[in-house]
């Protein structure tokens, strides 16, 4: 899982340096429904991340502060995240949205917070699986829930 990676190499990189480590996990909501409507199915994704990044947190004696966020768009939140908190480092999965041949092409999201993040960012391939945790559409709905975690 995408999330566990993020998790454990923020845990890795913050050892050393006292850090502190954040995992957000933003429920992106169509402009069809209010921006606090409920969204049983993707606070269900976020909030099983969240748990797990509970659980490799754990497993490894580091301590993570964890967040849903609920946003119109995932990467302006991660990146507003970033400016408020002053955040030293993004880290991020890309989930390739379509693979044409051999070319995978950038989640938007991603795109978007490696455009715009006042710090640096640090991007986990994950390679086609067709869905995965951060990034994952769920059923037909216009829902995105992405993970990410920063590092302070």
């Amino acid at each position: 899982m995408a999330t566990d990676r993020i998790v454990a190499l923020a845990a890795q990189m913050t050892r050393q340096r006292n850090g502190n480590i954040e995992v957000l996990a933003v429920i992106e909501v169509p402009f069809t429904l209010p921006l606090n409507a409920h969204v049983e199915q993707d606070e269900k994704l976020a909030l099983e991340a969240l748990n797990r990044a509970e659980s490799v947190a754990t497993s490894i004696a580091v301590r993570i502060n964890k967040r849903i966020l609920k946003a119109r768009n995932a990467g302006l939140a991660i990146v507003r995240e970033a400016e408020e908190k002053g955040i030293d480092l993004i880290l991020i999965a890309n989930t390739p949205v379509r693979v044409r041949g051999n070319i995978q092409q950038i989640d938007p999201t991603v795109e978007y917070v490696m455009r715009n993040a006042p710090c640096e960012v640090l991007v986990l391939s994950q390679g086609y699986t067709g869905a995965s945790s951060s990034g994952e559409e769920v059923g037909d709905t216009e829902h995105k829930v992405n993970t990410a975690a920063t590092i302070s």
